[in-house]
């Protein structure tokens, strides 16, 4: 029972800082189109966003 729940809380800790680290690359998108006045896509391309992952972004922006 005890590995069970360490395995849960591990695979919960990861979700959360990956979910915060995509928040993190979220505020640093927002941050270049504003301050640089980047699009979307100049703004992933400076950050050296993969493209298939560049879609996820968009739809949060």
């Amino acid at each position: 029972m005890c590995e069970a729940l360490k395995e849960l809380m591990k695979d919960e800790i990861e979700k959360e800082r990956q979910e915060a680290a995509q928040d993190t690359i979220l505020e640093n998108i927002k941050s270049l189109m504003h301050n640089l006045n980047f699009s979307a896509e100049q703004a992933m391309a400076a950050l050296n966003i993969p493209v298939p992952n560049r879609s996820g972004y968009i739809s949060r922006l």
